[in-house]
């Protein structure tokens, strides 16, 4: 009796293998995270991108155009010089503007500041 019990279980656990296995074998896939976006840091315009365009405030007041782009000593522009068009030419007047307050848009200049405080920024 104690070998036709061996007997059996020796023929049936490889079947009960066989009919288990693919539930033994099924591995669970981590769920993967969701791709996050990154926005790329906001950058100071280059020299290049500045330098005569015109420039506008945040009213939409015209300032003037882009007479120069002053860098520091890392070659990174620091501020701007904006010059206003006067009055044919006389009392034009120039502005130093911080070049994290500029930013290009549509071909021009967007100054993240009202005209009236563009213009307490005389040079």
């Amino acid at each position: 009796m104690l070998r036709s019990i061996g007997l059996i279980s020796t023929l049936l656990l490889p079947l009960a293998l066989v009919f288990s296995g693919p539930a033994l074998t099924q591995t669970t896939t981590p769920q993967q995270e969701p791709a996050q976006v990154v926005k790329p840091a906001p950058t100071t315009p280059s020299a290049k991108e500045l330098e005569g365009k015109d420039a506008f405030s945040s009213d939409s007041q015209q300032l003037g155009k882009i007479t120069k782009a002053n860098a520091a000593s890392d070659g990174n522009v620091k501020d701007v010089e904006i010059q206003s068009s006067g009055f044919f030419g006389f009392f034009a007047k120039t502005y130093v503007v911080p070049a994290d307050k500029t930013s290009v848009k549509g071909g021009r200049v967007e100054v993240s500041m009202t005209s009236d405080q563009v213009k307490q920024l005389v040079k």
